[in-house]
């Protein structure tokens, strides 16, 4: 009995085409990431937003690992001072986290709120940055999470001494005008 089929690959699953998307948008987030320690922002950037493309496409809109994905889109975007792309994606992040999160734990979501509160350190909003520090340790909660939650807290002070600071040298003036 003859082979029609010699030569010629067998047809792709759905199923399979789906876990080989997948594979491949774990490999961008992973070059993402490399990129992105390496201090090449621009090209993480690339690679996170083709990352997010594939998951988009097979995990669908309200996707935790899309809004992961965004989130790192936003942190890098910040580093560049790229900061209506930054706002755009971390927006897009916390929709999905707030939607389909309902209060568990996810560690890009607290650090979504953590790159607001830079973002609002950057801009010399101390108020904002403190209220975005401590709603990531809000979402941090009991977790275990040492070294996220000690950064976290210790932006959030040196946000609030620097308030006070300011604060306490507007009084210092006032009191000392005739």
């Amino acid at each position: 009995m003859e082979n029609n089929n010699a030569g010629l690959t067998p047809p792709v699953s759905k199923q399979e085409d789906r876990y080989d998307k997948f594979k491949r948008a774990e490999e961008l987030v992973k070059l993402g990431e490399k990129s992105s320690d390496a201090g090449k922002r621009r090209k993480a950037i690339a690679y996170y937003k083709e990352a997010a493309a594939i998951f988009k496409e097979i995990e669908g809109e309200k996707s935790i690992k899309l809004a992961s994905v965004y989130g790192s889109i936003a942190c890098n975007c910040l580093e560049i001072k790229d900061y209506e792309e930054m706002l755009n994606y971390v927006n897009l992040a916390l929709e999905i986290f707030e939607s389909e999160m309902s209060g568990a734990y996810n560690e890009d979501w607290v650090i979504c709120y953590a790159t607001l509160g830079h973002y609002y350190r950057e801009l010399g909003n101390p108020k904002k940055s403190i209220y975005y520090y401590e709603k990531s340790l809000e979402i941090l909660g009991e977790e275990d999470d040492m070294e996220l939650r000690f950064a976290c807290t210790l932006m959030s002070e040196f946000e609030k001494a620097k308030l006070k600071n300011a604060h306490g040298d507007n009084e210092e003036k006032d009191s000392n005008q005739p």
